[in-house]
């Protein structure tokens, strides 16, 4: 497998949001490290709430939506998406707007990408990127991967890939203004981003050549500077909690926790399998995270609800909701 695909199937499953509240006595959950834990009695088995998932398949499925009810998937709907050969690539603002990644012809399958967005309430679809051969930059931007809507929903920062061939693939991170849709911000080097409450951009770097860590821009998405002094490898997939005080990221492909001011990091998942997606609930007091199905390998069948307070664990099995074929690619 070259690198391209590599990189292609890092992306094929990734967990955008959960919304959970406890309610109800709980029966017993799935422990981190994959053993029955028939003890747990959090009440994570009674959750209800909404999780957002990419379901990944031969052809994409899209983005699907849902309803857990005391801890079981009742329903599900497609939000976006379906479309042959078209990966969506979601993820979901805290407005509720989606933005995502499509073709800009969909009848051609070689066709350049654009980032759009999609208001499920008032159910309007449009561009906020334009289409990836039309944007000018001093670099040959060749992909758009992941996208994300700031706060305040004035600007969406993006992943892009090039193809180089003195380096082969590498990544950066654009900012762009939504309504006029140019870039307000370069970041060269960097791939997995996330946003601050505070409207500021974290960064983490993609090689070495900017030094490993966890970089935040100032307030006009400028100049990175590195928060902490002890993370010495690549990590990914950061997700920061409602207040901006802690960061979950992947390392070594298990979850680590740390407070934003560079202290108190611990690994707070440990599992013999691959883990995926750390995401926060909107309250902070629960997050979840796709579980692989085999040791370091890329496939996720369930989703993990995990408690910060109580450190109990819920399953949430996709089983029956996913294609049926390619369940395992969630």
């Amino acid at each position: 497998m070259n690198l391209i695909n590599k990189l292609n199937k890092y992306f094929i499953s990734l967990l955008m949001l959960i919304i959970v509240t406890a309610c109800g006595g709980g029966a017993g959950g799935k422990s981190a490290t994959g053993n029955t834990d028939s003890s747990s009695g959090s009440g994570l088995s009674g959750i209800n709430g909404t999780i957002t998932v990419r379901d990944h398949a031969t052809w994409d499925k899209g983005t699907m939506s849902l309803t857990i009810s005391k801890g079981v998937v009742t329903d599900s709907y497609n939000i976006i998406g379906d479309k042959l050969g078209d990966r969506p690539n979601s993820t979901r603002h805290p407005s509720g707007k989606i933005v995502y990644r499509e073709k800009c012809n969909h009848s051609d399958s070689m066709s350049p990408v654009r980032i759009s967005m999609y208001d499920e309430g008032k159910d309007i679809k449009k561009a906020i990127i334009p289409c990836s051969n039309e944007v000018q930059v001093p670099i040959r931007i060749t992909n758009y991967e992941i996208a994300k809507l700031s706060p305040d929903e004035l600007k969406v920062a993006v992943t892009v890939s090039h193809i180089s061939t003195e380096l082969g693939v590498y990544y950066s991170v654009l900012v762009f203004d939504v309504r006029s849709q140019k870039i307000l911000a370069n970041h060269r080097g960097y791939k997995d981003f996330e946003w601050l409450p505070n409207g500021r951009l974290l960064l983490l770097p993609f090689t070495s050549d900017l030094g490993y860590g966890i970089f935040v821009t100032n307030t006009n998405l400028q100049a990175p500077m590195r928060i902490e002094a002890i993370i010495n490898q690549t990590i990914s997939q950061p997700d920061i909690d409602p207040s901006g005080k802690r960061l979950l990221f992947i390392k070594n492909k298990q979850i680590y926790l740390m407070n934003m001011d560079g202290t108190g990091l611990k690994q707070l998942i440990k599992s013999r399998y691959a883990l995926f997606a750390p995401t926060w609930s909107p309250d902070g007091k629960y997050f979840s995270y796709l579980d692989g199905i085999k040791s370091f390998a890329e496939d996720y069948d369930k989703i993990i609800v995990y408690e910060l307070s109580t450190k109990d664990t819920f399953e949430v099995s996709l089983d029956n909701w996913l294609s049926e074929k390619y369940s395992s690619q969630a």
